[in-house]
């Protein structure tokens, strides 16, 4: 099961890319790399909320409700969490919403938590059918992406440790510092 959950969380870190460079195309008319990792396609933080909230489901009861709170709660506190730790560890930060109505040290806003809540109660109301597409990969595939994933959070750990910004641009454009 904890292999289903890790594909899980590296799909939907990889989706989550997918959302942030279509989202940003159609904002900008211009393409960046949205990617927060040195060499995967991968927004680690979608990854983590949804697999967080997709392992609480059974405290949920069913309730459309909850799934929504839950999800709006949980997911803005990951991205919260996320966006304060690259400010703290590394001066840097992968978004700003500091000019967004309700936000929080421009950490997170209203608007973009009540998306998550939105995503959540979706994604919820199919986990089932998520979770058994993702448990039906072969474990060794499972094993070579937790090997890439690992690889990678090592490499982007000391690219953003060790570099300036100009540096970690070349990898991570949309990354800026604090």
């Amino acid at each position: 099961m904890i292999l289903t959950y890790f594909l899980c969380f590296f799909f939907f870190s990889f989706f989550g890319w997918i959302l942030e460079e279509i989202y940003y195309f159609l904002k900008n008319k211009k393409f960046i790399n949205r990617k927060t990792m040195k060499f995967l396609p991968l927004c680690p933080v979608y990854g983590f909320a949804v697999t967080i909230v997709l392992l609480n489901k059974p405290l949920l009861f069913n309730s459309k409700i909850l799934y929504f709170s839950f999800g709006f709660i949980i997911c803005s506190a990951a991205e919260y969490l996320f966006n304060s730790f690259f400010k703290e560890k590394f001066n840097l930060k992968i978004w700003d919403y500091s000019k967004n109505i309700l936000n929080l040290q421009g950490n997170i806003c209203i608007t973009y938590s009540l998306i998550w809540g939105f995503l959540s109660l979706i994604i919820l109301n199919f986990s089932e059918k998520i979770l058994f597409f993702f448990s039906a990969f072969p474990n060794i595939l499972t094993y070579f992406l937790i090997f890439l994933f690992i690889n990678d959070l090592l490499e982007s750990y000391n690219l953003f440790k060790n570099n300036t910004i100009k540096q970690i641009n070349i990898y991570c454009q949309a990354i800026k510092e604090y």
